[in-house]
């Protein structure tokens, strides 16, 4: 049965701001994505600012209704900055991590502990272990299993009550998520801290 468009949903997609490991990688290559001093990486100052100018230049802020954010630092950093003045629920979705949740520690969560220490406006409910245990050590994530979680993160925002959501990731899961495949042509063109909007 076609949806009708009173239950369609607008979803803005929202990169996160340039991180630690984004500069890194225009010095070292792949290397900026690994090892335990990459573990999580932070915003950068450009990135913060970015976060910042979209909070103040948005038009549709006012109208979001739920926020869900990924929760490696960077995103959160970003959700805190984007929103630092509007009143809406922010919470920490596990499935919306980078890809590959394998290998490359820039993408593997701290402690859920510390993460409610250092962003204590967000609710991680929905994050049940205390460490992560989607990041694998052994091997990359395939992109079967990048699409699993973007299923999962869609149809729990179906059961969602509201219009407006806004997702805070990162730019391989918007590029499955928006453009349904993943490619080096959208990873080129994703901008940091852009709402790309979808209708669903």
């Amino acid at each position: 049965m076609k949806k009708s468009l009173n239950s369609l949903k607008n979803i803005y997609l929202i990169r996160h701001g340039l991180a630690q490991h984004n500069v890194n990688y225009l010095l070292f290559g792949k290397e900026a994505y690994i090892g335990e001093e990459n573990i999580d990486t932070h915003l950068v100052p450009e990135g913060i600012k970015q976060a910042k100018k979209l909070g103040e230049t948005w038009k549709n802020i006012n109208d979001i209704d739920f926020v869900l954010v990924s929760p490696l630092t960077r995103t959160l950093q970003t959700a805190q900055h984007i929103f630092k003045d509007v009143k809406v629920p922010i919470a920490a979705c596990e499935e919306l991590k980078e890809f590959s949740q394998g290998i490359q520690t820039c993408n593997k969560r701290i402690e859920k502990s510390k993460l409610k220490e250092n962003f204590p406006f967000v609710d991680f409910s929905l994050i049940k272990s205390q460490k992560d245990e989607m990041w694998n050590p052994e091997r990359f994530e395939t992109e079967e299993e990048l699409s699993e979680r973007a299923d999962i993160v869609r149809n729990f925002i179906k059961t969602l009550r509201v219009k407006n959501v806004a997702i805070i990731s990162h730019s391989t899961f918007i590029m499955k998520y928006y453009y349904k495949k993943i490619s080096q042509k959208y990873d080129d063109e994703l901008k940091h801290c852009f709402p790309y909007h979808l209708k669903e």
